[in-house]
């Protein structure tokens, strides 16, 4: 029997989840080239492509000159069309600054190369002098840079260049140039950055260059779109008169319908379910005459295939019309046999569609903005974790379709509702086309990055998760403001035994806190309804893209409150009920957690909270699963050490117990650390630099 103790911090929190996209690839590289040019008196001439830095600094006086940061990105970062790409920036590791005022840092590609080994203030390469000393800029765009002082890092980002066709194709060409805005120079002295370059041997502080691209299509389209049409019931649209989109229509003028038809992407199959948080899929929206009425999607019960003929001509070879799941347009097509009859085609059970109308899932239409094309997203996280939703998906694709039920609605306007679904796919090349996707964020390994952050109703469009505190406070009534913090946890939560795990107890350390006119209210840990990502969540949105159905984050029912320890610095979560309940478990490990304050808010006091995170000393663990034969009596902190402190009951007094530790629950290895005293008490001093420490306890004998 063991007692496994995971170790969080809310703060520096290294609970498990990093958003990565399955369907997407992402890169990461260093730069090349990097070297800077000198303007003072007596460098203009000077090459400094041996150095150890870079730096970027401007003098009070013009006539001691100012020095530009030379860079070559990655040649992959521009194989990939802007249109692709969901990110892209570069970060320079910053090893020294000095007299820092917080002016402007701009990057701005170059309109002449030059060559890294004989460039300098004056030269671009060996005999060819630069047409404007310091380096020829592209007349074009620049872009911010970002210095993070806490972090010692400059990060530019690159989407605005990549997406300028010119900028683009200079800044893969020649480099960019890296300056310090010189328009107001310091009062006295300088003011100067100093960079790392590639030529350092610490990989910590090497240049990167970081890009994701979204779905690369091949010509295989995986992902497809089609649409069935009830007035022409025998018709195969599947790219039938150049048709690249999944009509979504309800025509209030003749009572007819379309509805999309979508098949998944093949990579989705090769998804591990337990390490899914998310699955999202958005698709760029024409909408005409839709006035919010609901679209759902459902996974198909019978299946259905769109398939092009091998030359990949616009003529198919199968596709879905509203009487056949797959009907075949080619008379050498293969037939089918279907319950022991051969037949031509796969007819639907029900003509329109046969879809599993229990597990129907609502979109979110977003109509368009200014230039931009209106959206489309669906939510199919539930779908992903019920496995039979998701082999129907995977096996037979899925349906789109609006709600019959605003069908009266719109005959009486004489209005035909119209939302239709683009595929990406290059053959098109309207841009309207080159941002449908499907983003899966999975869990990492349990060792990831920190996956916790707070949102707040008095800043409900602000991100918090740079800030080094996690919040959860009830401000009093007359201010009626509200913080509530979100945590995502490993998968393992739900491998849980819990027929030997008496409790399973989040800890969560904290180390102040505001009672209220009549105490602290309690706190209470929910399963999320919406999945989030820590590093985008907002108290309106759940990621940049996903706005909460309920601002403040979307939550079960379902909840356990906290217990403070005895040493008052750990409150303790008791989530065993919650996974006893499937709908709950399910919702924890593909979601997370919304921690919030119950009751009202304090008439009198300034605020009820509790500052989760901060101190050393308080910023000690978290998930203790303890065996139904043990009962933790108590969790706390010494204040002055920052050990984790437990006292435990069950113990049995003719065994031997061992706390073993390890940097990896899932790790094979784990290091005998002390034996456990039969009193039941036991400080653990967490390790140093291991935020992701794990313990347990087992009996030795």
């Amino acid at each position: 029997m063991t007692l496994d103790i995971r170790k969080l911090m809310l703060a520096a929190a290294v609970l498990c989840a990093q958003a990565s996209f399955a369907l997407t690839s992402w890169h990461e590289d260093g730069v090349s080239g990097m070297t800077y040019l000198d303007g003072g008196p007596g460098n203009e001439e000077s090459n400094f492509s041996g150095a150890a830095a870079a730096k970027l600094l401007v003098n009070a006086s013009e006539a001691d000159g100012e020095t530009h940061v030379l860079f070559r990105a990655p040649a992959a970062l521009f194989g990939t069309g802007a249109a692709r790409l969901a990110k892209a920036t570069a970060t320079f590791k910053v090893t020294r600054a000095r007299n820092w005022d917080g002016r402007g840092i701009l990057l701005q590609p170059l309109a002449a190369p030059y060559d890294a080994a004989s460039a300098t203030w004056l030269f671009r390469a060996e005999s060819t002098a630069w047409e404007t000393a310091g380096g020829d800029l592209l007349d074009g765009p620049s872009v911010p840079g970002v210095y993070d002082a806490e972090a010692a890092t400059v990060t530019f980002d690159l989407l605005p260049l990549l997406a300028d066709g010119d900028a683009a194709a200079a800044f893969g060409a020649n480099g960019a140039l890296v300056r310090l805005d010189a328009e107001e120079r310091p009062a006295s002295g300088f003011v100067m950055l100093q960079l790392a370059t590639e030529v350092n041997e610490d990989e910590a502080l090497r240049p990167e260059t970081f890009w994701v691209e979204l779905d690369s299509w091949s010509d295989a389209r995986d992902f497809a779109v089609s649409y069935i049409d009830s007035r022409d019931a025998a018709t195969v649209y599947w790219e039938q008169g150049g048709s690249f989109v999944g009509k979504v229509i309800l025509n209030g003028k003749d009572g007819s319908e379309c509805r999309a038809i979508l098949t998944m992407p093949g990579s989705l199959a090769e998804l591990s379910p337990s390490r899914v948080q998310s699955v999202v899929a958005t698709f760029d929206a024409e909408i005409q005459d839709w006035d919010g009425e609901d679209i759902f999607l459902a996974p198909l019960a019978t299946a259905t295939k769109l398939e092009r003929h091998p030359n990949n001509d616009t003529s198919p070879v199968h596709g879905p019309s509203w009487n056949c799941a797959d009907a075949s347009t080619d008379p050498d097509a293969s037939s089918y046999v279907i319950g022991g009859e051969t037949v031509g085609n796969a007819p639907w059970k029900v003509p329109g569609g046969d879809w599993m109308a229990d597990r129907a899932v609502r979109g979110t239409v977003t109509p368009p903005s200014g230039a931009g094309a209106g959206k489309a997203e669906f939510d199919l996280t539930a779908l992903w974790h019920d496995d039979v939703a998701r082999a129907a998906l995977l096996a037979n694709g899925a349906i789109v379709f609006l709600d019959p039920d605003a069908f009266d609605a719109a005959k009486n306007d004489q209005r035909m509702a119209r939302v239709n679904l683009y595929r990406p796919d290059d053959v098109v090349v309207d841009l309207r086309n080159k941002h449908s996707w499907v983003r899966v964020t999975e869990y990492e390994a349990l060792s990831g990055v920190p996956a916790t952050t707070y949102i707040d109703s008095s800043a409900p469009d602000r991100n918090f998760s740079a800030a080094n505190k996690t919040l959860v406070t009830l401000n009093n009534a007359a201010s009626g403001h509200e913080s509530r913090a979100l945590v995502a946890f490993p998968p393992s939560l739900s491998g849980v035994d819990l027929h030997s795990a008496g409790s399973v107890n989040l800890l969560v350390s904290y180390f102040r806190s505001w009672p209220g006119d009549a105490g602290v209210n309690p706190v209470a840990l929910h399963p999320a309804a919406t999945a989030f990502r820590p590093d985008e969540a907002t108290w309106n949105n759940a990621t940049a893209d996903t706005a909460w159905q309920t601002p403040g984050g979307d939550c079960l029912d379902a909840h356990v409150t906290a217990a403070d320890s005895p040493s008052q610095s750990v409150l303790a979560f008791d989530l065993a009920p919650l996974l006893a309940d499937a709908g709950a478990a399910a919702a924890l490990a593909a979601n997370g957690a919304v921690i919030r304050m119950l009751g009202d808010a304090p008439e009198v006091a300034s605020n009820n909270g509790y500052n989760v995170n901060g101190s050393a000393s308080a910023s000690v663990p978290a998930i203790v699963l303890a065996p139904a034969e043990l009962a933790v009596r108590g969790i706390g902190t010494d204040p002055g050490t920052g050990a984790l402190h437990f006292s435990v009951a069950g113990l049995d007094p003719l065994r031997t117990y061992v706390l073993e530790s390890a940097s990896d629950l899932a790790s094979p290895d784990w290091t005998a650390e002390q034996t456990f005293p039969r009193s039941g008490e036991l400080s653990v001093l967490p390790p140093t630099n291991a935020p992701a420490a794990f313990y347990r306890i087992r009996a030795a004998d």
